[in-house]
C-alpha cells in the first residue's frame, strides 16, 4: 500500500498536478501544501489532523445520501473508516516546492449505505481530547522524495478530537465509492 501511495505521490509531484487516482478498489486521501511561502517539511500528524478536522462537517446521526456534496467530510470518513484494514502513505516534493501526501486505504471506505456502521461518533469523554501528543506521532521522513513508509495493518485507532485545527494554505481531496 505504501509503494502504491508513493508511486502516485511521485506522479503528482513530477507532473505538478493534484487529483486522485481512479481506482475504486482503494480509498484515497490527498493533501497538498503549496511551495514558496511555507518552508520546511510536514509532519504526518499535521496531515492527519487536517483530514480529521472535517469531523465538524459530518452528521453522525444521518446516513449520507451523497457524501461528495461535502468532499471535506469524505477526508474524515475515509480516515476513520472502521472496515479499512490496510493503510499506506507516500510523500513527494514537486520542483516548485509543493509537498504532496497520498494515503491509501483498503478495503475502500466511503461506501454508500455503510457509513453508520463504519463512521462511529467519538465517545463523550473523548470529544475534547488532544489528537495525539507530538512525540507519539513521528514526523514524515525527511530527505529523499521517494522514501517509502512501511505498510501496516491497522488496528482500532484511539479516539481523536474534533478540535483539530486546519491550515488555510492546504488543499485536500478524498475519494471512495
Amino acid at each position: 500500500m505504501c509503494e502504491y501511495a508513493q508511486s502516485w505521490a511521485n506522479h503528482l509531484a513530477h507532473n505538478n498536478t493534484f487529483y486522485y487516482k481512479n481506482d475504486r478498489n482503494v480509498g484515497h486521501n490527498l493533501y497538498c501544501r503549496p511551495g514558496g511561502g511555507v518552508p520546511g517539511d510536514i509532519a504526518g500528524q499535521e496531515v492527519a489532523s487536517y483530514w480529521y478536522s472535517a469531523v465538524r462537517q459530518y452528521d453522525f446521526l444521518k446516513e449520507p445520501d451523497v457524501l461528495h456534496a461535502n468532499v471535506n467530510a469524505g477526508h474524515f470518513t475515509q480516515l476513520i473508516w472502521a472496515s479499512s484494514r490496510y493503510f499506506g502513505v507516500g510523500k513527494a516534493h514537486s520542483r516548485n516546492g509543493k509537498i504532496i501526501v497520498v494515503a491509501n486505504y483498503e478495503p475502500v471506505g466511503n461506501v454508500s449505505g455503510q457509513f453508520q456502521s463504519n463512521v462511529l461518533p467519538p465517545l463523550p469523554e473523548n470529544v475534547n481530547a488532544v489528537v495525539m501528543s507530538p512525540r507519539a506521532v513521528p514526523r514524515m521522513p525527511r530527505g529523499s522524495d521517494y522514501e517509502l513508509l512501511k505498510s501496516t495493518e491497522t488496528t482500532a485507532p484511539p479516539p481523536l478530537s474534533d478540535t483539530a485545527s486546519t491550515g488555510s494554505d492546504t488543499m485536500s481531496v478524498s475519494s471512495g465509492q
